[in-house]
């Protein structure tokens, strides 16, 4: 895939990632306004439960699929076949995951002391079998550089669950004759169902059915999926494990639960997609790095690999380093539109600096299981989560929210030096401090801060529409020097380059 595609496809799921992300911001202020900050945080701890359940269920088959995948279709091999192991493999985890949650159902609901009913548990696993097919078919058309097509059904299925989703909250749960985790379950059923439809058509319609053989068995595809399946099993149920300690180490502060779970409500709900907002670039960028560096693989081609991976850092650190500024600046400012919480915003200003280390694992992650570093990943998320939950149990109850901030920033620290450490050792790629970081650094705090003094001028009707103009007017002015400074640095290299090979010629 040339850098043309690459841009194409990148800017392509780039808009699809920015809808759906601010359709969600939208239903998650929807929600807390009517039903209160302490109910979005029992939503997102239901979310945190469901999301392991899917984990757990589909064996992150999403990977798995479109790793191996791509590493077949590097091959010049069968992909059909990789996706029938796939929806194999993840089927008979599920229907083993639905059993062991039936079980477990009464211990579990009785542990997380929620309004949780098990009514909205048996809802849920009814959807895990269609989350773990469509996750297999969103791998497979990764693989095959169709990520258009699992584009958009993330869209549909988003659109239908928040849509069922805002009609009982309306109708159903105000009235109390529906409660909102039956609510959440129903709409969950109702967009994982719309989103499988049209991947099974899209299927018929753009795929023919290959004709080449397989290079490897369904045993072997087992093999290499469980470290892919392990890795992510350890990623959920640590960050679980986070999200459920959060609110009681919160009320070891002296919060009572109802604060406990409002505070939890509003990092959750309003902090967190705030800071990932704006990564919808590299989230992108991310789904076409990974089946692209096993493809690589696949072909032997490490000097593509180092390519692909060394671009893909500088993008994510020019861009990431632009949004920690703009979010120092405006922060508060953004937060105060969204909600009326001045907790949020405050949260915001001070989580800014690590806003690079955020965005730098979303990519650093798809390089390392692109290589096949699973078992890095896995042992790297423990190491994280280890020190993420040691602050979190140490300093929430003597700090309060506060150490929530120090635990989420320091483990992003930790975690992310160590993956970008191991891939430079490994040769698998190279960083470039006074490019990818001071000059962004340097160019990010000029355009902002000067934007910033201009639009200070200027009274704006409505405080969004000026913070629009502020980023928009920001971003432009840092694209512009920077790519100044880059056809300079070209024409002087062009420049020296001349001069070099006429002495040689003479």
């Amino acid at each position: 895939m040339n850098s043309k595609s690459i841009t194409k496809n990148v800017v392509f799921l780039t808009v699809m990632n920015v809808l759906m992300q601010s359709l969600g911001l939208i239903v998650n202020v929807c929600i807390t306004r009517q039903l209160g900050t302490a109910t979005i945080g029992s939503v997102s701890l239901l979310g945190t439960f469901y999301g392991l359940l899917c984990i757990i269920a589909s064996a992150n088959v999403f990977v798995c699929t479109s790793r191996l995948g791509a590493g077949e279709e590097g091959r010049g091999g069968n992909s059909d076949a990789i996706l029938r192991y796939a929806l194999i493999f993840s089927l008979t985890v599920t229907a083993f995951t639905c059993i062991g949650a039936t079980l477990l159902c009464d211990y579990i609901l009785s542990r997380m002391k929620t309004t949780l009913t098990k009514k909205a548990v048996m809802l849920l696993l009814c959807g895990l079998p269609l989350s773990s097919i469509g996750a297999a078919y969103k791998g497979f058309f990764n693989s095959k550089r169709m990520q258009y097509i699992p584009a958009f059904a993330d869209i549909s299925e988003f659109l239908v669950k928040s849509g069922v989703l805002m009609f009982f909250v309306q109708f159903f749960v105000k009235g109390n004759r529906l409660d909102i985790y039956s609510s959440i379950a129903l709409s969950t059923i109702c967009g994982e169902s719309v989103s499988l439809i049209l991947m099974l058509v899209m299927r018929k319609i753009k795929c023919e059915k290959s004709r080449s053989k397989v290079s490897m068995s369904f045993g072997r595809f087992v093999l290499l999926s469980v470290p892919i399946m392990l890795n992510s099993y350890v990623c959920a149920f640590l960050s679980s494990a986070n999200d459920f300690l959060m609110p009681l180490t919160l009320r070891q502060s002296g919060s009572n639960m109802t604060d406990a779970l409002s505070k939890f409500g509003i990092f959750e709900a309003i902090v967190l997609p705030i800071l990932f907002f704006p990564s919808c670039v590299i989230s992108s960028l991310s789904s076409i790095i990974l089946p692209e560096v096993s493809r690589a693989l696949g072909k032997n081609r490490t000097d593509e690999v180092n390519r692909l991976t060394g671009k893909a850092a500088k993008i994510t650190l020019t861009y990431s380093i632009f949004i920690a500024c703009v979010i120092y600046f405006k922060g508060s400012q953004i937060a105060q539109i969204i909600s009326n919480e001045p907790l949020a915003g405050k949260t915001l200003c001070l989580l800014c600096p690590i806003i690079p280390f955020i965005y730098l694992e979303i990519i650093l992650e798809a390089i390392i299981k692109g290589l096949g570093k699973h078992g890095f990943s896995s042992i790297n998320y423990l190491a994280e989560y280890v020190v993420r939950i040691s602050l979190l149990l140490v300093c929430v109850p003597l700090m309060g929210f506060g150490g929530v901030i120090i635990s989420y920033a320091m483990s992003n620290i930790c975690g992310n030096t160590a993956r970008i450490v191991m891939l430079t050792m490994h040769k698998a790629m190279t960083v470039k401090p006074f490019e990818y970081i001071v000059l962004p650094f340097v160019f990010s705090l000029v355009s902002v801060s000067v934007t910033n003094v201009v639009c200070s001028r200027i009274v704006f009707a409505d405080k969004l529409i000026g913070v629009i103009i502020f980023i928009l007017s920001a971003l432009l002015l840092y694209m512009l020097m920077y790519s100044f400074f880059e056809k300079a640095i070209s024409y002087k290299n062009s420049r020296t380059g001349g001069t070099l090979e006429r002495v040689h010629n003479t």
